[in-house]
């Protein structure tokens, strides 16, 4: 009785350092400001990125995330990720700075740390890249790390560095490439723009709607995925 009284004492004293470790001063929004709860899984958005021509155009699902500081200061970022799941092509992170060679397999990787300014909000850049079109998913574990800031003043000018603070919250991206993925915008939204381009799955341009998933591009530059029966 008394060693089971123990371990369930050991047991709350664990998850409640677990949770007392997650630093919320940086913490994941969607697109609308609001916050992605700590541990949960969403959906990443395909976009289409028309390259102005086919041969330069190409599929690729982001998180659609964006990464806010809660702080009245400049406070440092960085991430770690963990690739449970690749079907195909490359996934890129480019978050907080530059962006890391594609990872075509799955594994660990971690970011260039950098910073977010004060009370500011930037999008979390990273992408899964489809090779040659070809449907599937990719499985990717995000975790934030809230760093101090650190500048030591020499003769040859200021050299910043950044410090591990604490673990931020974490979030899991399906990034997805299927007929039935969203695109990056609404259709509602599209509704009453001039159509000016349209293109197959395979990112030809087509003269007239054709049967089956047609890109359409807006004058306004949004881009909708539209079925046509």
């Amino acid at each position: 009785m008394k060693k089971s009284l123990l371990l369930f004492l050991v047991s709350v004293f664990i998850g409640g350092t677990a949770v007392a470790q997650t630093d919320n001063t940086l913490q994941f929004v969607d697109k609308n400001g609001n916050v992605v709860a700590d541990g949960a899984t969403v959906n990443g958005e395909l976009e289409y990125v028309d390259g102005g021509s086919p041969e330069w155009s190409y599929w690729q699902v982001s998180s659609g995330l964006y990464v806010k500081n809660n702080a009245s200061t400049a406070t440092g970022v960085n991430v770690e990720g963990f690739i449970s799941q690749i079907d195909n092509g490359g996934f890129q992170n480019c978050f907080p700075g530059a962006c890391d060679a594609q990872l075509t397999q799955s594994g660990r990787f971690e970011g260039k740390a950098g910073e977010i300014p004060a009370n500011g909000k930037v999008p979390f850049r990273n992408e899964w890249l489809p090779a040659n079109n070809e449907y599937g998913k990719c499985v990717v574990e995000f975790k934030l790390h809230v760093m101090d800031i650190e500048t030591v003043e020499t003769a040859y000018g200021p050299i910043v560095s950044y410090v591990f603070r604490a673990y931020g919250p974490s979030v899991t991206v399906n990034f997805v490439y299927d007929e039935t993925s969203a695109g990056i915008n609404d259709v509602d939204a599209t509704k009453e723009n001039k159509i000016v381009a349209r293109y197959s799955l395979n990112g030809q341009r087509l003269s007239a709607p054709q049967k089956g998933i047609n890109i359409v591009k807006y004058e306004n530059g949004k881009t909708a995925k539209i079925l046509v029966k």
